[in-house]
C-alpha cells in the first residue's frame, strides 16, 4: 500500500536506512561527546576570536557509565568472556538511538503523508523552488516531524533544567544597571539571613 502511494521508495530502502541511521547516531554521539564545543554551554560568544574556547567539567550525560544488563544475560556473557565483562556507553548514546529510531521508523511516514496528499491533488511536487526536487515542503515533509519530536523528547528526556552559574550571570547581564543592583541586594540579604559574611566573601573572592 505504501509502495503504491510513493513507488521511489523501497522495503529494501527503508530497512537498509533504518540500520545505517541506528549505527551513525550512536557513532556520531560518542564523537561529538569527546569535543568540549558540543556539551559545554556557551551562554555567550563575547570573549570569542576566530575559534570559540570553552572549557568546563563535563556533564554526566557525556560521560561513559554502565549500562544495566539483565542478571541471567550478564551471567551468561561473563561465562563467555569473563566475570570482569561489563558493557559502557555514553548516556547521550542511547538518546541518540532513541532519536535514531524515530527518525529511521516514524518520521519516512511524513513523506508518505505528503505523497499521498500529493497524489489526492494529482500534482507531483508541492512547488518548483529546487529544479527536479520540487519545493521546500517536498524536500523537508519528513523533517517537519522529526523536529517536533525532537524538540519534545528534549525537554522531556535530555535537558537538564537546573540553572549553574554562567547561565545565571549571563541573563543578568541582560538586566539594567538598577535592576541588577536590586539583584545584588536581595542576593546580598538572603547570604546575610544564612549567617554568611558578605562582605569577607567578596573580599575573599578579590583576593583569589
Amino acid at each position: 500500500m505504501l509502495v503504491r502511494v510513493s513507488p521511489n521508495k523501497t522495503v529494501e530502502g527503508f530497512v537498509g536506512g533504518a540500520l545505517c541511521t541506528l549505527a551513525f547516531a550512536f557513532l556520531a554521539a560518542w564523537i561529538l561527546s569527546q569535543m568540549p564545543l558540543y556539551y559545554c554551554p556557551k551562554p555567550d560568544f563575547t570573549d570569542c576570536g576566530f575559534v570559540c574556547r570553552v572549557v568546563c567539567e563535563k556533564p554526566l550525560i557525556f560521560v561513559k557509565q554502565p549500562v544495566g544488563i539483565p542478571p541471567n544475560l550478564l551471567r551468561a556473557i561473563r561465562d563467555t568472556f569473563g566475570a570482569d565483562f561489563q558493557v559502557e556507553v555514553v548516556p547521550m548514546q542511547l538518546h541518540a538511538l532513541a532519536l535514531a529510531m524515530f527518525a529511521a521508523i516514524i518520521a519516512p511516514f511524513g513523506g508518505f503523508f505528503a505523497s499521498g496528499l500529493k497524489r489526492a491533488f494529482e500534482v507531483k511536487d508541492f512547488a518548483d523552488l529546487i529544479p527536479g526536487h520540487g519545493g521546500v515542503t517536498d524536500r523537508m515533509d519528513c523533517q517537519l516531524l522529526m523536529a517536533v519530536f525532537t524538540y519534545v523528547y528534549t525537554i522531556n528526556f535530555v535537558q537538564q533544567h537546573a540553572p549553574d552559574v554562567a547561565k545565571l550571570m549571563a541573563m543578568a547581564s541582560e538586566l539594567s544597571m538598577q535592576e541588577q543592583q536590586e539583584l545584588l541586594v536581595e542576593i546580598s540579604l538572603s547570604l546575610t539571613r544564612k549567617g554568611i559574611d558578605v562582605a569577607q566573601l567578596i573580599s575573599n573572592g578579590f583576593q583569589s
